[in-house]
C-alpha cells in the first residue's frame, strides 16, 4: 500500500498485521487515530500536560521498537491503553520516590544534619 488514505480505510488488525511487517504508514495511521485520546487519557491521570505528551510519545517509540513481538490477536486500543496506564503509574511511583526523598532530605536540612565537604 502506497497511499495514505488507503489506510484510513483499514481495520487495527488490518493495521497491525502490516505494522508488524514494518510497514511505517501503518504506524503512522495508529499514532494518528489514538495518540489523541492517549494523550488525554494519561493528562486526566497525572495533571501534567507535558509529562502526559512525554509519555505517549516514549509509548509509540516503543510500540514501533517491539512491533514484532506484539501477538497478531492483540486489539491495538486494549494494547495501547495497557501500555498507557503502565507508564502513568510508572511516572506516579517514580514522583512519589522523589517526593519521599526530598521531604526527607528537607528533613536533614531543618535539623541541620547536612554536612559540607571542605
Amino acid at each position: 500500500m502506497d497511499n495514505i488514505t488507503e489506510y484510513k480505510a483499514l481495520s487495527d488488525a488490518d493495521l497491525l498485521a502490516y505494522l508488524r511487517n514494518g510497514d511505517e504508514n501503518a504506524f503512522i495511521e495508529i499514532f494518528n487515530r489514538y495518540q489523541r485520546n492517549l494523550h488525554i487519557h494519561a493528562y486526566q491521570k497525572l495533571g501534567d500536560f507535558e509529562q502526559a505528551k512525554e509519555i505517549v510519545k516514549e509509548l509509540f517509540l516503543t510500540f514501533w521498537k517491539k512491533r514484532e513481538d506484539i501477538p497478531q490477536t492483540a486489539k491495538i486500543e486494549p494494547y495501547l491503553y495497557t501500555m498507557t496506564k503502565n507508564r502513568v503509574l510508572e511516572a506516579i511511583a517514580d514522583h512519589k520516590d522523589i517526593s519521599m526523598y526530598s521531604a526527607s532530605f528537607d528533613k536533614f536540612i531543618e535539623k541541620g544534619e547536612i554536612w559540607h565537604r571542605n
